[in-house]
């Protein structure tokens, strides 16, 4: 049973990689998405802008890459003064269905909290530039709702969140 599942699945990825869909990034349209995080520590809330800069990503017609730029910010964190991270990476996105598409990405971005709580604590005057790197793989589904409206889910391992769900606009 377990096996005709999966040759199932496969056939329906292989058969759907040459039928053209209609997808939520396409090249040179953005997606602004703000979303809320499932806490790690605190609430995390977040925004991203991503730029669709390629289609047909290795010759698949529903293969895209993107560059996302993301910020997040925790709101009630109580381990630390404010946990602000910006930073940006690449995506990979799949368009399974007209309308919907999986991602899967590598973020990499600079944090904030540690530096500020390094630099007003006098026990630890010092601080080292590998405190304030961090970086993340994530990776989620997208649904249009409209042409220009949808919204997105995505899981992470990072110091932001364990994933995020919100809204996102596309122009």
């Amino acid at each position: 049973m377990k096996r005709i599942f999966i040759i199932l699945i496969l056939a329906a990825f292989v058969g759907n990689s040459y039928a053209q869909n209609d997808a939520v990034l396409d090249k040179g349209h953005f997606l602004v998405s703000v979303g809320v995080g499932f806490p790690k520590d605190g609430i995390p809330g977040e925004l991203s802008i991503t730029y669709g800069t390629l289609d047909n990503l290795f010759g698949f017609q529903n293969l895209r890459f993107g560059v996302e730029f993301i910020g997040s910010l925790t709101f009630f964190s109580p381990n630390s003064n404010s946990n602000v991270v910006v930073g940006g990476g690449p995506n990979i996105y799949y368009t399974l269905f007209d309308h919907f598409d999986l991602f899967a990405g590598f973020n990499a971005g600079w944090s904030a909290d540690q530096y500020i709580d390094k630099m007003g604590s006098t026990a630890t005057p010092n601080y080292d530039a590998s405190d304030f790197f961090h970086y993340f793989v994530n990776v989620g589904v997208r649904y249009s709702i409209t042409d220009n409206f949808g919204i997105y889910a995505r899981g992470n391992y990072s110091k932001i969140s364990f994933g995020a769900a919100g809204l996102y606009l596309k122009w």
